[in-house]
């Protein structure tokens, strides 16, 4: 049961940071031609239907979450200045830091009175009226600070949990209301951290990247080959980390 949950919570989530990507794509008039729950690899069973003029996709493998525009979206999307584009990619992990601020708000609420914590919400509209140049110049910022502490913890103390792991630890704060609140408030803000990375196939290296176009084509060509190959070092090694705890 703890396991169907924790899968529920993580799409929810995923949908979250996706529809941030969504309202930000249709607010810059660029065409969404389909949403999609789970990565469609091939030979993959999916479910795909329609509703109006976007279609959905659901598929087995249920590990991510997608929005694609159209081909007329895509022109579009080419077309818009730097600044717009940059909020689109920023649109998902502002989403996410969003739905964590309403949550932790709530879970603090529950467990511990208002008092102090009534800064939560203040953050959280400070967030979404500086949304823009939050996405455009400050996310990909954030996320090099977030990775900098986060490095320095771990080797003070090591706990990295991957996908098995952290399956064990849903499971201990599954046990009411407020622990789900609390978990899904931390998986939602931890995404969008993670987005938040000024590495290439993470939205904060996809806005630095945009900075550094025509600009520093040598720096950014670098940043695109060395941000995959830390991508997916990180990938492997949290793998890894979590195989030999077990």
């Amino acid at each position: 049961m703890h396991i169907v949950l924790a899968v529920i919570i993580i799409l929810l989530v995923m949908i979250v940071h996706e529809a941030g990507h969504a309202l930000a794509m249709n607010a810059k008039g660029v065409e969404i031609q389909e949403f999609g729950l789970g990565i469609p690899f091939p030979y993959t069973p999916y479910y795909k239907f329609s509703i109006g003029k976007y279609n959905f996709v659901i598929s087995l493998l249920l590990v991510g979450a997608y929005v694609r525009p159209s081909e007329a979206g895509k022109e579009k999307l080419m077309q818009l200045s730097k600044k717009e584009r940059c909020f689109i990619y920023g649109a998902g992990p502002l989403a996410n830091l969003i739905l964590a601020s309403v949550l932790g708000f709530i879970f603090f609420i529950l467990y511990d009175g208002i008092s102090v914590k009534l800064l939560i919400p203040m953050a959280m509209i400070v967030l979404w009226i500086f949304r823009k140049p939050f996405c455009q110049y400050l996310l990909p910022i954030v996320g090099l600070i977030i990775a900098i502490l986060t490095a320095y913890r771990v080797t003070l103390a090591p706990r990295i949990y991957g996908p098995i792991g952290a399956i064990g630890v849903l499971a201990d704060f599954m046990k009411n209301i407020t622990g789900i609140i609390l978990i899904t408030a931390l998986l939602t803000l931890f995404l969008g951290l993670l987005n938040m990375l000024p590495i290439f196939i993470f939205y904060g290296g996809k806005i630095v990247d945009i900075w550094l176009d025509k600009k520093f084509p040598k720096f950014q060509s670098a940043h695109r080959k060395w941000g995959v190959l830390i991508s997916f070092a990180l990938i492997f090694g949290v793998f890894i980390f979590d195989l030999v705890k077990i």
